[in-house]
């Protein structure tokens, strides 16, 4: 009976060391516990955040968000058409151009463009340069009226202008005359149509670049030329913004 009843007394100190075990682990839940607590700033300690502030929107940078999408679109486009695009030269293609000083009707533009192409050019070039004589015309009318007691002198100067302005209105006139009859004769009979400009080509294109010769001459010492609105998209777009913003 005494043996029996030492073993059973044996187990009891395995209790205690689990007693221990948990006592130590409860300590360091507690440490762990505190150091946290301790890196946690109180809440009057915690900074405030600051106030967002709103960029205002000004011309030069609205500017700037409008004409840099359109350049990055530009140099994608001259990248694709440098590296992609057909390198061949392309045959012009007719534009329904406004020639305010060319009484030619559209479809004699166009048949001028399509068989006598410089011809055509020189029509163009024709129309650039009277509406520079015209605008240099205004322009000493005006300052004439505003000194009417030196009148006789912007009346001498305008009538220098004038001359060279119906001297060449003359000569392009006549060329009109020849296109229509070419045009009207190609419509009727074609062969003899595509004769005719053969023989009178070179010196419809002769007469037109002599005039041309004399007016830009005369042209050249405009020192107000009237400006104008860049042709294309993009440069006209460039314009209007320029024009509008700075």
């Amino acid at each position: 009976m005494r043996k029996f009843w030492k073993k059973n007394k044996e187990p009891e100190e395995p209790t205690r060391d689990r007693e221990e075990m948990d006592t130590a682990a409860s300590e360091s839940r507690g440490q762990t516990g505190k150091k946290q607590a301790d890196n946690q700033l109180p809440v009057d300690d915690v900074p405030a955040a600051s106030p967002v502030k709103t960029k205002k929107i000004t011309p030069r940078r609205l500017l700037l968000f409008l004409v840099l999408p359109a350049v990055i679109a530009a140099t994608a486009w001259v990248g694709y058409s440098w590296f992609f695009a057909d390198r061949e030269p392309r045959k012009p293609v007719y534009k329904n151009i406004q020639l305010a000083h060319v009484s030619l009707p559209e479809e004699m533009r166009r048949f001028c463009f399509e068989q006598m192409p410089d011809l055509y050019n020189a029509f163009v070039a024709y129309n650039e340069i009277m509406v520079l004589f015209a605008h240099e015309i205004a322009r000493i009318d005006v300052i004439g009226q505003k000194y009417p007691e030196q009148q006789k002198i912007a009346a001498a100067e305008k009538k220098v202008w004038e001359r060279a302005e119906n001297n060449l209105s003359k000569a392009f006139l006549k060329t009109e005359e020849d296109i229509r009859q070419l045009y009207v004769l190609y419509q009727v009979n074609q062969e003899e149509g595509l004769a005719m400009i053969q023989e009178k080509r070179n010196d419809l294109t002769q007469t037109a670049q002599t005039a041309l010769t004399d007016a830009r001459t005369r042209s050249e010492k405009i020192i107000h030329p009237p400006s104008r609105e860049p042709e294309g998209f993009i440069r006209g777009m460039f314009y209007n913004l320029k024009k509008k913003f700075l």
